[in-house]
């Protein structure tokens, strides 16, 4: 009975399995039937035979068997060379924390974002402070000035008023004597 994963070549009808490194060579006549490469159970990336880790989410693509030493996909269950179990609670929890890392680096961009945005906004609120404080101090010149006309057209008219009342008094005082 064949193996489901096998293929059969189409040259000769001869079982095609996987070798251990992912490629697909015909058993009967050689043929490469696939190249090799190695599958992330990540994210599902095919990378290239050989990579260690994946090209799109770096998830490990390889694990050392704790028994025999023998370099493993990391999506077995099984060691390849004596059939070991492979770590399965590292197994599970990989594709958490990988997750846990990809939205760790997420909320850093975010926040680096979200700083040089309030930044901007804060340096432009405070423009806008400056800039109705610049024409409050402009108003307040503006009428302080005017005040001070208003205060000398009062005097010269009340100097005027005298001036005018003095002429009267000297001229009835000259017409009198």
């Amino acid at each position: 009975m064949s193996n489901a994963l096998e293929l059969i070549c189409p040259d000769c009808q001869a079982a095609a399995p996987p070798d251990s490194q992912g490629g697909v060579r015909c058993a009967g006549c050689g043929a490469v039937l696939a190249e090799p490469f190695t599958f992330c159970p990540q994210c599902g990336r095919i990378n290239n035979a050989g990579a260690s880790v994946c090209a799109q989410c770096a998830e490990e693509l390889k694990v050392t068997c704790p028994g025999c030493g023998r370099v493993n996909w990391s999506g077995a269950e099984r060691c390849g060379g004596c059939g070991r179990e492979l770590d399965a609670l590292a197994h599970a929890f990989r594709p958490i924390s990988a997750s846990v890392e990809i939205r760790r680096q997420e909320l850093i961009r975010n926040v680096s974002s979200f700083r040089e945005k309030e930044e901007k906004e804060s340096q432009a609120r405070l423009d806008t402070l400056r800039e109705a404080d610049r024409r409050r101090a402009q108003r307040s010149t503006e009428l302080a000035e005017r005040a001070r006309l208003s205060e000398r057209r009062i005097i010269v008219g009340a100097v005027v008023v005298i001036a005018v009342f003095l002429v009267f008094i000297i001229a009835a005082m000259a017409i009198l004597f």
